[in-house]
């Protein structure tokens, strides 16, 4: 139960920052697509006014007074829902109020969160501050920081808030539970041990690099080759590298948007959801490949280099400058030892207490420059000259 409260939590999270870029993406001020669309700095649906389909409201400060014979989904700096909804409810933003009546469920996400009118079934809630002083027809999800409820829920309730002040009546279960009152547990903790925390570093770097000569030796290496002769503008592409990963994240959060809003328009709705799971799944797998290249395959990148170059001193022998320039046939695990060498040079420079922190960044700019110019050299394909066709030549008399 309380996963599920957290992914709720998660995915209110991942709505709350859809919506506020949507109010920056949408179309320009005004009202499209026959009123189901109104965006604007300033967008109130009057309280005479009824709308007998769905509608989408995107502004800075966004009300709806009338009557919705649909569904309503709002977002905005300031939100406020008065007039009735004989649907469904979806709102974000910094603070939401919902004071008139709701036929359907109510989804909402926001800083500060009030619930006053009456909701027929169920009521999804996040945000720093809620409150429900009103009524729900069936059950109650929240998650916040502080919830206070005055009103009464006819279902059960499940939730994880902070603070939880009940002075309402729960029909059924109360489920939810308070993180922040929980007596703290005098548990003594371990000093840290900068010696325990390199050595565990290295041992997770180390397991990566042989995973990474294991099952893309060429690439690896390449990285390698890259960061050893080009370091300048390796670490220049690692800063393109994490520019690029906010820019891609953008774009994916803009088309998961307009996605929904396509869904909504053409009555899609049961794909809305899928919409902001595959959003959301996409957008944590570009963040957890970037961790993982930056913390620990960077470091495995930088530390082959380190180790060739030091060991090939060492031995008098020259380093090859590319990964073409190697000798042919060379055994994949030919470089572990200065792999190992070079990674516990860079797990102990990392850890220095004053240049640690610079080391380190150094280390990841170089080492995610050297993986793209590597990744970027592998995708271009080569194709060799095909042959010239052979000539007929008479034989001579």
């Amino acid at each position: 139960m309380r996963g599920k409260i957290r992914l709720v939590g998660a995915a209110f999270g991942l709505a709350v920052l859809l919506a506020l870029l949507t109010i920056g993406v949408v179309l320009a001020q005004g009202e499209q697509l026959g009123g189901k669309l109104r965006t604007g700095s300033q967008v109130t649906i009057a309280s005479g006014e009824t709308v007998d389909h769905d509608v989408y409201v995107f502004g800075g400060q966004v009300a709806s007074n009338g009557t919705i014979n649909g569904d309503l989904v709002i977002a905005g700096g300031t939100v406020d829902v008065n007039g009735p909804v004989n649907g469904d409810v979806l709102a974000a933003g910094g603070r939401v109020t919902v004071n008139g009546p709701v036929s359907g469920d109510v989804r909402v996400a926001g800083g500060d969160v009030t619930i006053t009118g009456e909701i027929k079934e169920d009521l999804a809630a996040a945000g720093g501050q809620v409150t429900l002083a009103g009524k729900v027809g069936q059950d109650l999800l929240v998650s916040g920081g502080q919830f206070t409820l005055s009103g009464q829920v006819a279902g059960g309730t499940t939730g994880s808030v902070g603070q939880y002040n009940k002075t309402g009546t729960i029909a059924g279960n109360d489920g939810i539970t308070v993180t922040a009152q929980q007596a703290p547990v005098n548990v003594p903790t371990a000093a840290s041990n900068p010696v325990l925390d390199a050595l565990r570093h290295f041992l997770a770097v180390l397991l990566i690099a042989i995973l990474a000569l294991w099952l893309a030796p060429r690439t690896f290496r390449k990285a390698e080759a890259e960061s050893r002769t080009h370091p300048l503008p390796a670490a220049g592409w690692g800063i393109g590298t994490i520019i690029g990963y906010v820019v891609v994240v953008i774009l994916i959060s803009i088309g998961v948007i307009l996605l929904a809003i396509v869904f909504g328009i053409f009555g899609f709705g049961g794909l809305l959801g899928l919409d902001l799971f595959g959003g959301f799944v996409l957008i944590s797998a570009i963040t957890v490949a970037l961790v993982v290249a930056g913390v620990y395959l960077a470091d495995a990148i930088v530390g082959l280099a380190v180790g060739r170059l030091l060991l090939g001193r060492a031995r008098g022998t020259a380093v090859p400058a590319t990964e073409a320039n190697a000798p042919a046939g060379r055994d994949r695990w030919a470089d572990l030892g200065p792999l190992v060498v070079g990674v516990a040079i860079v797990a102990v420079l990392t850890s220095l207490p004053a240049l640690g922190a610079l080391v380190k960044l150094v280390v990841v700019l170089v080492g995610l420059g050297a993986l793209w110019l590597a990744l970027r050299s592998t995708r271009v394909a080569v194709v060799p000259a095909a042959p010239p066709p052979d000539v007929f030549r008479p034989p001579s008399a």
